[in-house]
């Protein structure tokens, strides 16, 4: 499944502009570059609440639901106060009981995961763990889940999940998921109730080349039927005539916009295989970058084996999935369709044809 909303700390930048995102996408980033939100889903309205330094907040509307998501990014060189005073007036500053925060707090505490020895001194999480208490707020990390963070020198626990009390009885799932692409592991989490009502329908958006094919076909219409405006000679019969014009024109616009299929959705597609895809295809766009002769061998290489893994995972877990649908369909007769598929004992349809005789 792939998430509406992002929240991302330390984004990758290119020239002060956010790099790897699709161009529909919705974003707001932060003054320093450390912490964004970008939301996928054109379905989800958005209203941006509040640009800092290291914060954004931006209000989430899906019909009459609406949640305000916050994310920040707590860097390791600057005072942990300076930060916490930050979150705490956007946190004032919203009247909303539904809230959410996630972000890279850079603290490690028994509150969100296990006793890690690290070289910060155990106060300075105080302002952070203070400002959690005096709001009542929830804490989604699950204290034993595999890190938030991992390297070759070592790993902790200092991504947070936070949010109020209303939300917190909405969550759905919280889980983790390993990378090789960042020393965060990223998390997702589903919150019920919202993406879930239907998206208002929006009108068609045509190119330049639908929109002369619409005009060159409403112009050969008008011309057909001209003639039908001197013969007019009451209102009923006007309007007849202007709703069957605008039903013509109406029509054409539809038909000029091509159907779009629905997403291919099997059973057997989950989030590793989702994860990997895009591991597959960061690999892929940083081989293609590359110009020196040497490094863009050993990335070619690198990208290979993830491609190759990918593939092997497709065809494993669409395997295994076609492996269960058969012992679900012979459970009760083996001689059903996967007997009949194996031994090419399908009939065809039977196609009537016209017979034709002498006398006809």
């Amino acid at each position: 499944m792939t998430p509406d909303i992002y929240l991302l700390q330390e984004p990758y930048l290119a020239k002060g502009t956010t790099f790897g995102l699709r161009l529909g996408w919705r974003v707001v980033l932060a003054r320093s570059g450390k912490a964004l939100l970008a939301v996928r889903n054109p379905g989800i309205k958005m209203f941006v609440r509040h640009v800092g330094d290291h914060v954004v907040a931006a209000d989430l509307l899906v019909g009459n639901d609406h949640i305000t998501a916050i994310s920040f990014y707590v860097p390791p060189s600057q005072p942990h106060l300076r930060l916490v005073r930050e979150l705490e007036a956007v946190i004032h500053s919203i009247s909303s009981p539904n809230i959410l925060l996630a972000g890279d707090a850079n603290v490690h505490s028994n509150l969100w995961g296990p006793e890690v020895l690290d070289r910060r001194r155990l106060d300075e999480g105080g302002p952070f763990i203070d400002m959690i208490l005096q709001h009542g707020l929830y804490i989604w990390n699950n204290p034993h889940s595999i890190p938030t963070f991992e390297t070759d020198r070592g790993s902790s626990w200092i991504d947070v999940t936070l949010s109020t009390s209303s939300l917190y009885h909405r969550k759905v799932e919280w889980t983790l998921h390993r990378t090789i692409l960042s020393d965060h592991n990223p998390i997702v989490f589903q919150v019920k109730g919202l993406g879930q009502s239907p998206a208002s329908p929006c009108p068609p958006r045509l190119s330049q080349r639908q929109v002369t094919k619409v005009a060159k076909a409403t112009q050969m219409y008008f011309h057909q039927i001209e003639h039908e405006l001197a013969e007019i000679s009451s209102r009923n019969q006007l309007a007849e005539w202007v709703t069957k014009f605008t039903t013509f024109i109406q029509t054409a616009g539809v038909s000029t916009v091509p159907s779009l299929l629905d997403k291919l959705k099997v059973p057997w597609w989950d989030s590793t295989l989702e994860i990997q895809r895009k591991k597959t295809r960061a690999l892929r766009a940083r081989f293609l970058r590359c110009r020196q002769p040497r490094e863009r061998l050993l990335r070619r290489m690198i990208y290979k084996k993830e491609q190759a893994y990918y593939k092997y995972l497709i065809k494993s877990k669409s395997r295994a999935c076609f492996n269960e649908l058969c012992l679900q369909l012979t459970k009760q007769n083996p001689f059903q369709l996967p007997y009949k598929l194996a031994a090419q004992k399908l009939r065809s349809p039977t196609l009537l044809q016209r017979v034709k005789d002498s006398n006809f």
